[in-house]
């Protein structure tokens, strides 16, 4: 299909119907949808976003792409619609802060809404600067069979005047490897039911923010978000937050990401979003359009991409890789006090396979959940570690065994000794639902890695301040 394939936004509005679609906390989104958009909307089609993998690497769009990144690469820094000026908006090292920069949401419920914001004006700045009208952002469905490598245009030519390939990322993706299916897969997130993170799990999109709890990744936010980052990245762009918007493939990660948010609301099964939730609809986030003019969003402008936001995705097909647990959906945990079943403090990890045995209070639990808090990694390079409760001793480690209970990497966890970034301060916290539910006796917690430094560091790649597993 052509880049100008779209559908009028009329046409949909008369299809959807008065409130069919709103689910629960309709009467706020519908408020949302009649007077949340009055200076967004400004077009009356819906553009497409599609796989980047049934794109021509050197068709309309992807040259449309690396178009718009060369005319925003040649603006100065001055200037809110230049390249420079768009990624520090995620994140900078810069001291001299501008408006807008450093405002990425990370480790808590605005992880999807921000960065859905983000992705909107980013791309209407980039059609404008491509000349082309019916620009829509691609997506990368790295989960999907036979497209997990690195889209070809990205990493060849391997040349400067390929605006589209960064040296700054690790040998394997630019090599055209393939990532453990551990690293694509969304079938964890997709599974979890709730959006908000609970005393006991982590939710779709996170904690509530200023719940007391600090940095903590939502489901969707864990995995396939951050362990794609630093698959990409290795020692480069994709594994920081100060630098990981200064890559083209950012831009189709994060619309990925995007997609399985819709994905995820599409199954249903109780799934919405917590549009009854004043903090999350009303909270304003600064952007700028394809003008420079600064613009300010929120949640409740955003809900329904089609009807707010003039876009749609070509494939809402879910995940098909993952854990046979994550065949259902994972109930949340109590929101309650918890129990400390077993914990070990001072947990170091390297570049080998490591499992911390913990004697567990006889008794179990119906809903153990595996928390991991304070934690901080030693290098800069990016990581990544599969995480297994009750792996057969010796067993060949398979994310598809039901002891897999998730992953953890380095995207978004501060460095020792150093804050956090953008108000994401403190150690990184982590929850993982314990699907197979205890073995009797010792449990072992085996950590995997599956993204490693290319030296090893004698200290470690990360330290747990405190291992727990709770119920």
């Amino acid at each position: 299909m052509g880049v100008s394939s779209s559908r009028s936004r009329r046409g949909l509005i008369r299809l959807a119907g008065g409130g069919a679609l709103l689910g629960a906390g309709g009467a706020s989104l519908a408020a949302a949808l009649l007077h949340g958009n009055d200076d967004v909307l400004a077009q009356d089609r819906v553009l497409v976003r599609r796989n980047v993998y049934d794109l021509d690497p050197n068709g309309p769009e992807l040259r449309a792409y690396a178009r718009g990144i060369t005319a925003m690469k040649k603006r100065p820094l001055s200037d809110p619609t230049s390249w420079a000026y768009q990624a520090n908006i995620h994140g900078t090292e810069e001291r001299r802060l501008r408006p807008g920069w450093n405002s990425c949401q990370h480790g808590s419920w605005f992880f999807p809404s921000w960065h859905r914001m983000y992705l909107y004006w980013f791309e209407r700045i980039v059609r404008k600067a491509s000349g082309l009208n019916g620009f829509a952002l691609p997506y990368w469905n790295y989960e999907k069979e036979g497209q997990e490598r690195l889209p070809w245009a990205f990493r060849r030519p391997a040349k400067p005047d390929n605006a589209l390939y960064v040296e700054e990322r690790s040998r394997q993706a630019n090599g055209g490897e393939t990532p453990s299916g551990s690293l694509t897969s969304s079938r964890q997130a997709l599974a979890t039911k709730q959006f908000i993170s609970t005393n006991g799990a982590a939710g779709f999109g996170g904690r509530r923010q200023d719940d007391g709890t600090g940095f903590l990744n939502g489901a969707l936010e864990q995995a396939p978000h951050n362990t794609m980052h630093v698959w990409i990245g290795g020692r480069g762009l994709m594994s920081a937050f100060e630098t990981a918007a200064r890559d083209p493939i950012f831009w189709l990660h994060h619309a990925n990401i995007d997609r399985l948010w819709e994905v995820w609301l599409g199954q249903e099964g109780g799934r919405s979003n917590p549009t009854d939730e004043d903090k999350w609809m009303n909270e304003t986030f600064v952007f700028f359009d394809e003008d420079g003019r600064r613009r300010e969003m929120s949640g409740r402008q955003i809900v329904d991409i089609v009807r707010q936001l003039d876009y749609e995705y070509d494939d809402l097909s879910g995940g098909n890789q993952g854990p046979q647990s994550a065949g259902r959906a994972m109930a949340p945990a109590s929101d309650g006090e918890r129990t400390t079943l077993a914990v070990r403090d001072g947990v170091v990890l390297g570049n080998r396979r490591s499992t911390v045995s913990l004697a567990v209070a006889p008794g179990g639990a119906a809903t153990p959940v595996l928390e991991l808090t304070d934690v901080s990694a030693t290098v800069n390079d990016g990581f990544a570690y599969e995480i297994y409760v009750g792996l057969r001793s010796g067993g060949t480690p398979d994310f598809r065994d039901p002891a897999f209970v998730g992953t953890l990497s380095s995207f978004g966890m501060p460095r020792s000794g150093q804050g956090g970034h953008a108000g994401h301060g403190g150690g990184a916290s982590y929850r993982f639902a314990i699907e197979g539910g205890l073995p009797d006796g010792d449990v072992a917690v085996t950590f995997v890695p599956v993204v490693t430094p290319d030296r090893a560091n004698a200290g470690g790649n990360v330290r747990i301040g405190r291992l727990a597993i709770t119920g």
